[in-house]
């Protein structure tokens, strides 16, 4: 002889439990009252979720450019900084009395091109009287040869000195530039995650400090398979959900990585998610709801329609008859997954359905409920039925003011 599968057994033991229950609470209790939409047909794609990890825009370890002793850390691990903010500060003695060599040399060489100038003007002078004198011809060829070449020697100590205060300025600017290596600061906007010092220790020159990422706008990356990569497109909206926090959110496909694992057949694919609180955090985990087939017609019901029973996913789908509305169950299957509602398919759900959803957590199995006030258009605001009524204008319990909506 053959045995009933177990998991048929369950199912029929929960549909026996939830009509039991029906009948106590619509002898105890009255029916329940309900908001409902009507289902939809929308074109979508299919989507499948992926498990992923988030990653900061931006990680970057900040190193030593020059060798130094460590005197002064400004931050510490978890610290917010803003970008040009000093994090580290090395001993810069040697390079200040660089800087202070370079300047006064610079100093000396505009003192000696004053000099030099003063000296070209008194050669140019004497040139052009020489010349004068010799119009009159009242001065030798030599006097005219040795004032031109007086004029010139005089423009090359110029040019000399000048030449002078331009290396002593590119010295000081040098040494201005290992002064300011001296001091290690942000790159941009972000939050300390490592410290790699300590004050007093010495750094070698590319030695690690501070480990600092950004998370401004964070990256969730998922690997996706080699036969729906084809399906995902930059730039479109993706559906985000962050365990660790229970919320959900809408990212952007950005970036779609060209060079698949051969191991798994997938490619890395980034989501970009603004992250403006800092909520989101690096390493967290999540599931990602990407294209996985052509886009098709479905029906389309908001998320709160679909419950989750031992029988599987199953939706409330409030059904007129002369006596008011009937609560049924209709199991479904989820196709695609967007921020608030789910593109579904199932034998039992027709476009316009009213599905039902404030109040399906209660019910168990199928009975009488009261429509209550939906947005949907050619929905009743509320069923009628005889007898007392409590203020929210639903049936009330025998010797209660206490009403049953959601």
């Amino acid at each position: 002889m053959s045995r009933t599968p177990p998991h048929i057994i369950a199912v029929a033991i929960y549909v026996a439990i939830g009509c039991h229950l029906s009948r106590v609470h619509a002898q105890f209790g009255g029916p329940a009252q309900v908001e409902v939409v009507p289902a939809e047909r929308r074109e979508v794609a299919p989507t499948t979720r992926l498990v992923g990890t988030i990653n900061p825009q931006w990680r970057t370890v900040l190193a030593a450019e020059v060798a130094g002793a460590v005197i002064e850390l400004t931050v510490d691990i978890g610290d917010q900084v803003r970008k040009g903010d000093v994090l580290c500060k090395l001993r810069d003695s040697t390079q200040r009395f660089d800087l202070s060599a370079a300047e006064a040399r610079r100093n000396e060489w505009q003192a000696e091109l004053a000099l030099e100038k003063a000296n070209l003007d008194k050669a140019r002078f004497e040139k052009d009287r020489i010349a004068r004198l010799a119009s009159l011809q009242r001065s030798t060829d030599k006097e005219v040869n040795d004032s031109e070449a007086d004029l010139r020697a005089a423009e090359q100590r110029v040019a000399r000195a000048e030449a002078r205060i331009a290396a002593a300025v590119a010295e000081m600017e040098r040494a201005q530039d290992q002064l300011d290596r001296m001091q290690i600061k942000a790159p941009f906007d972000g939050v300390v995650v490592r410290k790699l010092t300590e004050l007093g220790q010495w750094v070698v020159s590319g030695g690690d400090i501070f480990e600092v990422i950004d998370l401004e706008t964070v990256r969730a990356r998922v690997n996706v398979h080699e036969s729906a990569i084809s399906y995902c497109t930059v730039g479109e909206t993706i559906f985000v959900s962050i365990a660790g926090l229970n919320e959900s959110v809408n990212g952007t496909l950005a970036r779609i990585v060209p060079d698949a694992d051969l191991r798994a057949r997938t490619f890395p694919v980034e989501i970009d998610i603004p992250n403006p609180d800092g909520r989101l955090r690096s390493g967290m985990f999540v599931h990602a709801a990407l294209p996985s087939g052509p886009r098709k017609e479905y029906l389309v019901v908001p998320k709160d329609a679909v419950v989750l029973s031992p029988a599987g996913k199953t939706i409330w789908i409030a059904r007129p008859g002369d006596k008011g509305h009937t609560g049924a169950p209709a199991p479904v299957e989820i196709i695609a997954e967007a921020q608030d509602a789910y593109a579904i398919q199932s034998p039992a759900v027709a476009v316009g359905d009213l599905v039902i959803v404030r109040g399906n957590e209660s019910l168990r199995g199928p009975g009488p409920v009261i429509v209550r006030n939906s947005g949907a258009s050619g929905v009743v605001q509320q069923d009628r039925q005889e007898g007392p009524t409590d203020e929210s204008g639903g049936a009330s319990k025998p010797g209660s003011n206490e009403d049953h909506s959601s």
